[in-house]
């Protein structure tokens, strides 16, 4: 037979082996791979799992939903491409859905990584159609991979399809996701095919929240010395001498320190959670010494954490200490390069600063002495409104609570009522998806008292302005990366206290940690600084605009226009009888002059 009708050939078998297996087409995936694609470096070798044996296991999972939380470079990216093209080569007349970050990033990828990969290989040669094969979709025999972005919900696929692939989780846009998940709706749950992988950011949110979700299979290994299974967590148990902190607090600085100060990464070790003794690198190589033992074997969700001692022969202690240069900050090294979440101030609302904001007394409507107060509403179903004040640089939020709407208009009267019983100076209202409500309470209040407030996206890397107004409308358009940034900053540096006894303070914090600052590439291949929630973020956005209107009050105080009526009544003309003698004596006199 000539070469085409042995990969034809080949398909068939594959083909009849997917119809009596039971596990959808992932039957014997690794031993495809090595048979039918070949080595990243050298065209002319079978692909290969030498020192980097963990794969396997991932590979071999049969779950319908897997996520792995993993470090940079760990080859995951390329596994998962050579994944998706054994599922299209080995299944029939299905649709393959492979989604990153933005729509410009997955052209590149398509380039670089996926059609390399098919002409390496003879077998897929042979399968891929000459007439669909894109940047966006290619024919591989008789299935079809999709390749999208997850930007905005405009770049979902609508195809129905049989696996979703998702790269670097983290940094996609969470509603586009929803989207592409509900491309896999009319499958089976034993059908369908769901692997979601990427570099963690912060606790408890993207891949680390999908890991934490599944069985959370940990890469251990058999320590011979102790003869324990132990887990291996580089950021635990790397030991660098000279440093004594954890690792995780290994700064520049400290590298590039010198004299007898000096820390040398080649003397690094990895210590044994167990006998505290050292790992050695042979052992940790060894692939018969590790096994994928998960936490919760009994979760319905595979997930994995890939550490990079994993391949600890590719990524050694003092390569992955090294690596810090390779970042300019600590925080990024720390969730790329050892692959583990990181709580940064400047990206999310920090535990600690949550922890001791709830410090204000509550004030009811009405409480005397309360003047100069600043109001922030986000509208929905409920609204959410916040009150507060400026004390010695410190927005003081006294008022928190929801407002639900009704034929009496009850969240504009709601609003209404607190601002005029909290003596208020200035509010600002979301003004999507409704403005009536927003110019409603401006017609009931004093002019440029009350704004409406929507989010732009700067053009510009850096705005010199957080917000601009338009007067004519009573808008302010807020730069929304910028804003976020700002307001973030200043509740992790304590300069925003909330009431202190909230029945509502569990959803507060809830809502305060929902938005997390991610980077994403822009069409030039840059990053660029976006924040995105995957749930409810309503006291956020609405003690967001409270703070707003803070900095609009501090910027552009009301004129409080009283009558002169009521200012000459309410000034007491008490002048003491010999300084008025003395100054009807000194003005005698000056006339007489």
């Amino acid at each position: 037979m000539s070469n085409l009708d042995q990969e034809l050939f080949a398909s068939l078998v594959d083909k009849a082996e997917v119809a009596l297996s039971t596990t959808g087409g992932r039957q014997n995936l690794p031993r495809w791979i090595i048979e039918n694609t070949r080595a990243p470096t050298n065209p002319m070798k079978n692909w290969s799992f030498d020192r980097h044996e963990y794969q396997i296991g991932i590979l071999e999972d049969q779950a319908p939903d897997i996520s792995v939380q993993k470090c940079a470079q760990s080859g995951i990216s390329e596994l998962m491409v050579r994944m998706l093209l054994a599922l299209a080569a080995k299944l029939t007349g299905e649709h393959l859905l492979l989604v990153l970050p933005t729509s410009a990033f997955s052209s590149k990828f398509v380039a670089s990584r996926i059609d390399p990969v098919i002409t390496a290989s003879p077998r897929l040669r042979a399968l891929v159609s000459k007439k669909v094969d894109s940047n966006e979709i290619k024919a591989i025999g008789q299935s079809f991979i999709h390749i999208g972005g997850a930007q905005n919900e405009n770049q979902a696929i609508s195809v129905p399809g049989r696996a979703l692939l998702v790269d670097e989780y983290s940094f996609c846009d969470p509603d586009t996701l929803s989207v592409y998940q509900s491309r896999l709706g009319h499958q089976q749950e034993c059908d369908r095919i769901v692997v979601n992988y990427s570099t963690p950011l912060y606790p408890g949110s993207g891949i680390t929240e999908a890991f934490e979700a599944g069985s959370q299979k940990l890469y251990l290994c058999y320590h011979d010395a102790c003869g324990q299974w132990v887990e291996v967590d580089s950021a635990r148990d790397i030991v660098l001498p000279g440093f004594d902190k954890p690792l995780i607090e290994l700064a520049l600085l400290d590298l590039r320190a010198t004299g007898p100060s000096r820390l040398d990464p080649d003397r690094a070790w990895v210590r044994c959670e167990h006998c505290h003794g050292p790992i050695s690198i042979e052992n940790l190589a060894d692939p018969t010494r590790r096994a994928w033992v998960p936490r919760y074997p009994d979760r319905h969700a595979s997930s994995f954490h890939v550490d990079p001692l994993a391949a600890p022969l590719v990524r050694s202690p003092a390569a992955i200490i090294r690596s810090l240069t390779h970042y300019k900050r600590t925080d990024r090294w720390v969730q790329f390069s050892l692959g583990q979440p990181y709580e940064s101030a400047d990206g999310t609302s920090t535990q600690q600063a949550l922890d001791n904001c709830f410090t204000v007394t509550p004030q009811s409507p009405g409480t005397s002495g309360i003047t100069g107060a600043v109001a922030g509403m986000d509208q929905g179903k409920p609204a959410y409104l916040v009150n507060g004040k400026a004390v010695a640089g410190v927005l003081e939020i006294f008022n928190v609570e929801t407002l639900k709407q009704d034929g009496e208009n009850g969240q504009a009267e709601g609003y209404l009522n607190r601002f005029k019983a909290y003596r208020s100076i200035r509010g600002v209202i979301d003004a999507g998806p409704d403005s009536s409500l927003v110019k409603y309470a401006q017609n009931r209040t004093q002019y440029n008292a009350t704004w409406g407030c929507y989010f732009v996206r700067s053009v510009r890397k850096a705005s010199l302005d957080l917000f601009n107004l338009d007067e004519d409308d009573g808008m302010v358009k807020a730069h929304r990366t910028g804003v976020f940034d700002a307001f973030v900053k200043a509740f992790n540096q304590g300069k925003i206290k909330l009431p202190k006894g909230m029945k509502d303070e569990e959803e507060v914090r809830r809502h305060l940690l929902e938005p997390k600052r991610i980077a994403v590439p822009d069409a030039l291949g840059e990053e660029q600084a976006v924040w995105v929630s995957k749930g409810p973020d309503h006291f956020f956005l609405s003690l967001l605009y409270c703070w707003l209107a803070q900095q609009m009050a501090d910027e552009q105080p009301v004129a409080v226009h009283v009558p002169p009526a009521q200012l000459v009544s309410s000034v007491s003309m008490r002048v003491p009888p010999t300084a008025l003698e003395q100054g009807q004596q000194a003005g005698r006199a000056l006339f007489q002059r």
